[in-house]
């Protein structure tokens, strides 16, 4: 009798078994359909996006607050750069290729949370035309060519600075690449080599993007001088003035001028200007001109370098707005 029930309690433990196996392949088989509906449902909502408009200022209005949009109109792989926090004495930028299955969106963050964030846009295709961004007017349609058209905005905020790139193709605009250059990470950890950045976006040109003195606070806007401990000793109706203590291009830097009126950025470096061109050079592989030769001309965008004496030097970025 003992072996009939145990006999028994084994047939329907099998059995008990196999039903939950099938009961797995079963849901296994129904989770599969539904991703791959989900899949095909995202694919063909994408399909079904028309290009916005070929006025980038139409088309970005709409980009910015649609996942749809901006899942169709995004070049896979993405690609996108930011600064690596872990290095300790040169940061550089670390580049990551982002895929669409990795569902990034919506890639830039929707209206309602950058009014939560504080974040703010700047459209550079509409400062060249002296027009307030968000106002998102229609701008006449560039001259028709060859060749792909760029436009840039930004995502800002005091802590973070994010550029995203676009190309205009005779379909409409795509988002080719993002650029992260925001110099202090979440966690409070700032880009080792910050002053060489701040001034660099290309080694050809000096533009502080974003960098400024804020002369009601008495800060630097981002904060990251008063984050090092740096506070403005002195400020005029031409520039605030910072002490400090870094490396620039591997040579002391002791002092930072930043404009309170006009454009014109200086840092004091405890180098000779020969010094100092060779350690630019032997980093970017360009030679900026000392402001005493005698060919020398100022250009807006493009760093010079002025001695002080034989121990010091002034690197100079003049810009216009």
């Amino acid at each position: 009798m003992r072996m009939v029930i145990e006999m028994r309690m084994m047939e329907i433990s099998k059995m008990i078994i196999e039903s939950c196996m099938k009961c797995m392949i079963y849901a296994g088989i129904l989770l599969s359909v539904l991703v791959s509906g989900l899949a095909a449902a995202s694919d063909s909502r994408s399909a079904d996006v028309a290009c916005p408009s070929l006025y980038f200022h139409q088309f970005i209005k709409v980009f910015m607050e649609d996942a749809n949009v901006q899942r169709k109109f995004t070049k896979f792989p993405l690609k996108k750069m930011r600064f690596d926090f872990k290095s300790k004495y040169d940061a550089k930028k670390v580049i990551l290729l982002l895929e669409e299955k990795d569902d990034h969106f919506p890639i830039i963050p929707p209206k309602k949370e950058r009014k939560d964030r504080d974040l703010q846009i700047e459209s550079f295709s509409a400062d060249a035309y002296g027009i307030d961004s968000e106002l998102l007017r229609d701008l006449p349609e560039p001259l028709s060519g060859d060749k792909s058209y760029q436009e840039m905005i930004a995502i800002k905020s005091d802590k973070q600075q994010i550029f995203y790139n676009f190309e205009k193709t005779d379909a409409c605009w795509n988002l080719v690449s993002i650029d992260d250059k925001t110099l202090i990470s979440e966690d409070g950890k700032v880009v080792p080599n910050w002053l060489e950045w701040i001034f660099f976006q290309r080694p050809e040109t000096c533009l502080p993007l974003m960098f400024y003195y804020d002369t009601e606070s008495k800060r630097s806007n981002t904060g990251i001088l008063e984050k090092l401990g740096y506070t403005q000793y002195k400020d005029d109706l031409q520039y605030a003035y910072f002490t400090i203590n870094e490396k620039f291009y591997g040579l002391d830097a002791n002092e930072m001028l930043i404009p309170t009126y006009g454009s014109e950025y200086s840092v004091v470096i405890l180098a000779n200007a020969h010094t100092l061109s060779d350690a630019i050079f032997r980093k970017t592989g360009k030679r900026f001109q000392v402001a005493t030769a005698s060919e020398f001309q100022q250009e807006f965008g493009v760093p010079y370098i002025f001695p002080i004496d034989d121990s010091k030097s002034l690197f100079v970025c003049s810009f216009n707005f």
